[in-house]
């Protein structure tokens, strides 16, 4: 458990924990159990968590393979709003531990966890609301209408 300091490590477990149950809320739930038992540190915490954020984009993803380009737009945004967030949050993974338990007080380390997760999410809707419409311009270039598709020469 003590590798899982590393953010990097940590996300990787908390991806693929996520990945094979299909439920972040239940690797995130792990990661408060194992917490309150003291077998996994703040900082390992929020970096499983944030690897649970990453792997839960794979019931998108699958749910949206076969079906319409708004669905199929949906699964790229929660990817891609995923990603985002994830990368800011290892490039401040120390600041944001140290943040996390200030503005926690003396709450127990499941607490911290959980304010870390909700944080999280709020802060990456905060960082993504403004960018809306210039993100789903991007996405309507990125996956175009099947129409499109067939009059482009590319697949004639």
């Amino acid at each position: 458990m003590t590798r899982l300091e590393n953010p990097v490590k940590g996300a990787g477990v908390g991806a693929a924990v996520t990945l094979i149950l299909q439920s972040s809320s239940a690797t995130v739930g792990m990661v408060i159990t194992l917490a309150k038992k003291e077998l996994i540190t703040l900082g390992a915490g929020i970096a499983v968590m944030f690897g649970a954020e990453l792997g839960t984009c794979s019931d998108t993803l699958l749910a949206t393979m076969k079906s319409n380009r708004q669905a199929v737009k949906t699964g790229v945004f929660h990817l891609f709003f995923n990603l985002i967030c994830i990368i800011i949050g290892m490039l401040i993974f120390p600041w944001y531990v140290s943040f996390i338990k200030s503005i926690s007080g003396g709450a127990a380390i499941e607490q911290q966890i959980a304010n870390a997760h909700m944080l999280f999410n709020i802060g990456g809707v905060i960082v993504f609301l403004p960018l809306i419409s210039v993100i789903s311009k991007m996405l309507n270039r990125l996956i175009p209408e099947k129409s499109d598709l067939q009059q482009s020469p590319a697949f004639e």
